[in-house]
């Protein structure tokens, strides 16, 4: 079942029972690239608009400056690579390339 956010996986039982209104537990399949809203506007049972917050266990990390996941821009690999060249080595009055 797709949701607002998602396709709705599996819902806890007291949230199926709306047994405990103060909170809803759901696991939901969501693209990486998101987005994740903080909160989310639904129509309730008895046609009232309320907003959710939303809060989530994981989200992914996605670098700010190669766009690639799990990891953050402060630890980028390509932003902070050591640039490496080949530099003339001067040894024994002989140019040597090294």
């Amino acid at each position: 079942m797709e949701s607002i956010l998602g396709i709705s996986i599996e819902t806890d039982r007291t949230t199926k029972e709306k047994s405990a209104t103060k909170y809803a537990r759901l696991l939901i399949e969501m693209p990486l690239a998101g987005p994740f809203p903080d909160y989310i506007d639904y129509v309730n049972d008895w046609e009232v608009v309320v907003r959710q917050q939303v809060i989530y266990e994981w989200k992914p990390i996605q670098c700010n400056h190669c766009n690639m996941m799990g990891h953050k821009e402060v630890n980028c690999r390509k932003k902070h690579k050591v640039r490496k060249e080949w530099r003339v080595v001067h040894q024994g009055g002989g140019n040597k390339v090294l």
